[in-house]
């Protein structure tokens, strides 16, 4: 079973430090004192309310503005305090736009909001995922994530499962059309990125896939078949307007049901109740080696039981990709050899794209 690794925000700074010591240095670092201040700072800043709501923002070490496109500069810099970076949270824009952080005088101040790039040169950034949620990036890529008291780690040792090599394993047409050095074909790619907009949403929800060969699925009620528009991703794949519009479709009560070749079969699907299938299933940790045998009790809810029984159900290839609305996501497959296997959960997506 997997160890719980609780610690505290002054543990994950250490864990931070050490973790980027082994990576290739592209971006300027703040001091081992520094990082750990702004870590503090940011956690304790998550844990405000503005407005009801809890706050999300992102910070950047970042001395002078030098690969943004635009700067919007405090004339008199506050100190980086959670309750002036709480304060400043709500001008900025999910990963566009940060808090720069730097040092004057001696003390760590928030001088400006910056809109970043999409650069190999990004800053070192934490972003403020939700209350007492922290995701540390550097260089542009995800690297350590805090959530629960436990850390997460991406990058030299510490290897996490690719879902879409995952799916491409499952389905026999995306194994023949892979990319021969990745192990991902292009559509599950466009499942992946679905999945990770259907939970940014917050509303949790669920993907069911099925091989373009199958007619209908086995155990399913389809509350909203498709007409004219079933072939929406078909047409426009990686078309950001097109995966947002099926990432809507899953905020409807059940699941919505695609096939390999990306057409939209329907939505509002309903796996219907009946006694579950006696399999026990393999189901595995993502970001290390562990996997153990597992059964339908080890979940919480229903989705997750939907989603694994729909495979189970399914006398060929089949998937099923749950997000909970507490923010994890799951995969749960069945091969062409009959075994089931659940691949979870990624905490916030952490190492799923």
């Amino acid at each position: 079973m997997k160890a719980e690794r609780l610690g505290s925000p002054e543990g994950f700074a250490n864990t931070i430090v050490a973790h980027l010591a082994a990576l290739p240095q592209p971006v300027p670092l703040p001091s081992d004192e520094d990082l750990t201040a702004l870590v503090e700072a940011a956690f304790y800043a998550s844990l405000h309310e503005e407005e009801a709501r809890h706050t999300a923002f992102t910070i950047a070490w970042e001395p002078a503005a030098h690969d943004c496109t635009s700067v919007v500069a405090i004339a008199s810099p506050v100190h980086a305090t959670p309750k002036n970076l709480a304060k400043l949270a709500p001008a900025t824009r999910h990963e566009a736009t940060a808090i720069a952080i730097r040092r004057e005088r001696g003390e760590l101040v928030a001088w400006a909001l910056l809109e970043q790039v999409a650069t190999a040169k990004q800053p070192f950034t934490i972003r403020v995922l939700g209350s007492g949620v922290l995701r540390v990036d550097y260089a542009g890529v995800p690297r350590a994530l805090y959530a629960r008291g436990e850390t997460y780690l991406i990058g030299g040792a510490h290897h996490v499962k690719s879902p879409a090599q995952v799916l491409t394993r499952t389905f026999a047409a995306w194994t023949e059309a892979a990319d021969p050095h990745l192990g991902i074909d292009r559509r599950a790619e466009v499942v992946t990125r679905i999945a990770s907009r259907m939970l940014e949403h917050g509303h949790g929800g669920m993907l069911l896939l099925i091989p373009a060969s199958v007619e209908a699925p086995v155990g399913v009620r389809v509350h909203y078949p498709m007409g004219a528009g079933e072939d929406v991703l078909v047409r426009r794949h990686f078309d950001t307007k097109a995966i947002e519009l099926v990432a809507r479709l899953t905020a409807i009560d059940n699941a919505v049901l695609l096939d390999t070749e990306l057409r939209l079969r329907g939505f509002g699907v309903q796996v219907i109740e009946g006694d579950a299938p006696e399999m026990e299933f393999e189901h595995a940790d993502p970001y290390t080696d562990d996997v153990h045998v597992d059964d339908l009790s080890t979940f919480k809810g229903t989705r997750h039981p939907a989603g694994v029984i729909f495979c189970m159900r399914q006398p060929l290839a089949a998937a099923a990709i749950i997000a909970s609305q507490d923010g994890r996501l799951s995969l749960a497959v069945k091969n062409a050899k009959g075994g089931v296997e659940v691949v979870g959960s990624y905490e916030r997506a952490f190492g799923w794209l």
